[in-house]
C-alpha cells in the first residue's frame, strides 16, 4: 500500500513524575503516496506518541505506543480512529 504514518508529539523525559508534564497531546498523520501535499487522515492523541508500526501480517493494522504507556491499535481501513 501507498500509506505512510508518521508520529507527533512532545515530552519531559527529565520531569515525567510531575502531573502535567509529560503529556503533552499527540497526533498521527497519514500521508498518501498520492498526495504527499496533505495529510490523508490525522488522528489525535491525550499523549505523545513515541513509537508506531504496521503489522507485517496485517498491513492495514497500525500499533501506537503513547507516552502515558498506552497502545492504541488502529485499523487504517475504517473512516474514522475509532
Amino acid at each position: 500500500p501507498n500509506l505512510l504514518a508518521v508520529s507527533y508529539g512532545s515530552f519531559d523525559f527529565v520531569d515525567a513524575d510531575a502531573e502535567s508534564k509529560g503529556q503533552d497531546d499527540g497526533m498521527i498523520l497519514f500521508w498518501s503516496l498520492k498526495n504527499p501535499e496533505y495529510p490523508e487522515r490525522a488522528i489525535s492523541l491525550p499523549s505523545g506518541v513515541t513509537s508506531i508500526d504496521f503489522s507485517s501480517t496485517r498491513p492495514y493494522i497500525l500499533a501506537a505506543g503513547l507516552y502515558d504507556g498506552t497502545i492504541a491499535i488502529f485499523d487504517t481501513r475504517l473512516p474514522t480512529d475509532k
